[in-house]
């Protein structure tokens, strides 16, 4: 049982943090998927890719990113908000990180490179300040 303590969330202020979690994690992962999408319609391998193509594409990058956020990112959350360390700036650190760790551990085709990883460091770093961003609208409606 939980002591009454005036840091102490109510149940619904925890519900709002889990929703805006729920959000973040599922909005997030748009973010790199959107962004591997056009920079592979800006430099095809071949021929011009179809809107099917650009579709399937945009679907399996999605779901690639949104991997990368709940394996990855959901956890990095959870130790900073222990740690009390949830500001703009450890958001866009994080998520360079995970950016550049996603890069190596899964690379894809034409990764590797500086400027490879420096767009993978760069979406980590956007979609850890738009979760950020969202994480930070819930918390300040719990504290009025």
């Amino acid at each position: 049982m939980r002591l009454l303590d005036a840091d102490a969330p109510t149940r619904a202020e925890d519900m709002k943090e889990r929703t805006a979690v729920v959000i973040g994690l599922l909005l997030v992962p748009a973010i790199p998927a959107v962004t591997l999408v056009v920079v592979s319609i800006l430099r095809p391998i071949g021929t011009e890719p179809s809107s099917s193509t650009i579709a399937s594409a945009l679907l399996v990058s999605y779901l690639y990113s949104l991997n990368a956020a709940v394996v990855v990112g959901l956890p990095a959350f959870l130790v900073l908000r222990y740690l009390r360390l949830i500001h703009w700036w450890s958001a866009l650190v994080v998520g360079c990180g995970i950016g550049v760790l996603m890069a190596v551990v899964l690379p894809l085709r034409g990764r590797g490179s500086a400027s490879s990883l420096l767009l993978d460091c760069a979406m980590g770093a956007a979609s850890a300040l738009v979760f950020w961003v969202i994480w930070e609208r819930s918390y300040r409606a719990r504290a009025g």
